[in-house]
């Protein structure tokens, strides 16, 4: 938090963890997003030969 809790730090990294930017936001700056990774069932080598 920063300015006495009217803004906050905001880290913005690489999928290897490498921070590429950090910004001081305010609350209202800030959109809260929600990430859920789908789950991919992985193929058979006969489902890939099928398709050749």
């Amino acid at each position: 938090m920063l300015a006495d809790g009217k803004a906050f730090e905001v880290e913005f990294s690489d999928r290897e963890g490498r921070t590429y930017e950090s910004v001081g936001l305010r609350p209202d700056q800030i959109m809260l997003l929600h990430y859920e990774p789908i789950k991919v069932q992985p193929t058979s080598n006969v489902d890939r030969a099928a398709d050749a």
